[in-house]
């Protein structure tokens, strides 16, 4: 699945946008939730090798361009690990 993901990094941000083909999406999925959009991001950067925690802030569901598009807030894991010792 995520060969076919589109990854936009706002420069200078912790936001990324992860966009997917509607069929590719509708695969693993059976409908557009924050639960599968979170589920979509941590699978995404585990297998891309990023230790970052991700919080999904929007989905957008574009029907016309058949595109799902993902904003995420991403925190460097060890970022948190730091402040949760603290």
């Amino acid at each position: 699945m995520f060969e076919d993901v589109f990854e936009t990094v706002i420069k200078g941000s912790n936001t990324v946008y992860l966009n997917i083909p509607e069929d590719e999406y509708f695969i693993n999925y059976d409908e557009i939730n924050n639960t599968a959009a979170l589920e979509i991001a941590n699978n995404y950067f585990y297998s891309k090798g990023r230790n970052v925690i991700p919080s999904v802030e929007d989905i957008d569901y574009d029907e016309s361009i058949h595109n799902i598009k993902i904003n995420v807030k991403v925190q460097q894991q060890d970022k948190m690990e730091s402040k949760l010792r603290q």
